[in-house]
């Protein structure tokens, strides 16, 4: 395979139900714990990797908007998105769409743009933070967005 068959992006992980409210229920919002120097940019496009950790009370929470545990998917690459914005709190409450408005907790809110789900998602172990994919899990991913976000691809 040469270079060109690449997409290149980091990876985040999301606790779920978090990810399956990305995936399926039109959520556009990652919440985030850093400072906004360590998020990648807008523009940029992240994947997003649906970690093994639930989180008990947004699970609950999301029962009403129609979440459906047993769909969830753990420990794997499930979307791409592209980063709209990344904004402090404050920022976010003031200037993100009001049907986004329920899914931002912050302190950081990254605010994605186009989401492409995966299917079938790609198996990944994740990490804290943003992280870089290996070049396997990079062409799994690359092969089902390529087409997509094919102004990113290298070559």
């Amino acid at each position: 395979m040469t270079a060109s068959r690449y997409v290149a992006y980091d990876a985040a992980t999301v606790r779920q139900p978090a990810a399956h409210a990305i995936t399926h229920l039109g959520c556009r919002i990652l919440n985030r714990d850093w400072p906004a120097w360590r998020s990648p940019p807008p523009g940029t496009l992240i994947a997003i990797h649906a970690g093994q950790l639930v989180d008990e009370r947004a699970l609950l929470e999301l029962r009403d908007r129609g979440l459906e545990p047993e769909r969830m998917t753990y420990r794997s690459i499930v979307a791409v998105a592209r980063i709209a914005a990344v904004l402090e709190l404050d920022q976010a409450r003031a200037q993100v769409a009001p049907d986004q408005q329920p899914w931002i907790t912050g302190p950081l809110v990254i605010v994605l743009g186009e989401v492409a789900v995966l299917d079938p998602p790609v198996g990944a172990a994740g990490a804290l933070g943003c992280w870089l994919m290996s070049d396997h899990t990079r062409l799994a991913v690359s092969g089902q967005v390529r087409e997509r976000f094919a102004e990113v691809a290298h070559g």
